[in-house]
């Protein structure tokens, strides 16, 4: 699922032309690609939304879905997944009742986190901890 990024090549003349095309073509190497669980992930900023954009997306996720970029998260230490953005992505994924959302995930330290969340961000953890709790609870 990830995509590879291709190194120019070391001849002189042929690194120029690979360095244009690397610009011009936006190639992106994500680390760590998953399909996660859409009600698993935290969407802390409310979106504002181009219905257009949300109809393509749906054309594309139905058609392509290897086009479809993955939404960048970020996980606390907890272990709970936050997306700041991607909100066309999402709400296409919704609209067509997908269960499942291609991720990258990143790895966050309470100190990101806070920068993006402030203080919501040490009551968001504590919520998230008292739900894994309830739900270890049911399985025994």
């Amino acid at each position: 699922m990830s995509q590879q990024e291709s190194s120019p090549s070391s001849s002189s003349n042929e690194s120029a032309t690979n360095n244009l095309n690397h610009l011009s073509r936006m190639n992106i190497t994500y680390q760590n690609v998953q399909m996660v669980d859409i009600d698993s992930i935290s969407r802390p900023v409310f979106p504002e939304l181009d219905l257009c954009k949300v109809d393509s997306l749906m054309n594309t996720i139905e058609t392509d879905y290897d086009k479809v970029p993955p939404l960048e998260a970020l996980r606390s230490p907890s272990g709970k997944l936050y997306v700041f953005g991607g909100c066309h992505r999402y709400e296409a994924h919704r609209r067509l009742g997908k269960n499942q959302i291609k991720l990258n995930i990143r790895d966050a330290t309470p100190m990101m986190l806070q920068m993006y969340l402030g203080a919501s961000y040490l009551v968001e953890e504590e919520n998230y901890k008292k739900q894994l709790q309830e739900k270890q609870q049911e399985q025994v």
